[in-house]
């Protein structure tokens, strides 16, 4: 399959962002930024803020737990695509596949 567009809307429900959209932001954003101040999370430290997340939330199931592995593919991954994006000319597009 084709790249496909992302429109301003997806993961919002009728009135606002889904549970499930704001929990995947929450969890996309602490992935890549950690503590702040350019300490990164471990999986320990980043599993232990995800289940307090839920918590104090209220949000039904659990969070999926990660690996430092998976922390460090989707750090990589991310690291790509800012490359990517940064030498993309002027007014160009960069398009992610999506199988």
């Amino acid at each position: 399959m084709g790249p496909r567009a992302i429109s301003a809307s997806r993961g919002r429900a009728a009135h606002g962002p889904s549970r499930r959209w704001r929990r995947s932001c929450w969890s996309a954003s602490s992935i890549t930024s950690g503590r702040g101040g350019g300490a990164l999370w471990s999986a320990e430290d980043f599993n232990a803020s995800a289940a307090t997340h839920y918590a104090e939330r209220g949000l039904s199931g659990a969070p999926a737990i990660v690996t430092d592995e998976d922390l460090n593919k989707v750090r990589d991954k991310r690291r790509e695509l800012f490359a990517r994006w940064a030498a993309l000319p002027a007014g160009e597009a960069l398009e992610l596949p999506f199988p």
